[in-house]
């Protein structure tokens, strides 16, 4: 069987997600043979601006104004 290093790299990413095991999402995940065992190497580039994620929040319009109710007028005497 052959698979391709995207295909084990993906693989090995998923195995850590389904362990709980963080892993850095604005990184470069490759495979590495070293001492013939097979290695996820994850390196990051600190010198990137860091990513920011704040609550988004959805820029609707507030809802229209209902109708008026109509008021029956007091009855007259």
């Amino acid at each position: 069987m052959t698979l391709h290093e995207s295909e084990v790299a993906a693989a090995l990413v998923s195995y850590c997600m389904g362990r709980k095991i963080p892993l850095p999402v604005e990184s470069d995940k490759m495979i590495h043979l070293i001492n013939g065992a097979l290695t996820l190497m994850i390196t990051m580039n600190f010198k990137k601006p860091p990513r920011l994620v704040e609550d988004r929040v959805e820029a609707t319009e507030p809802p229209p104004a209902p109708p008026p109710v109509p008021r029956k007028a007091p009855p007259r005497r």
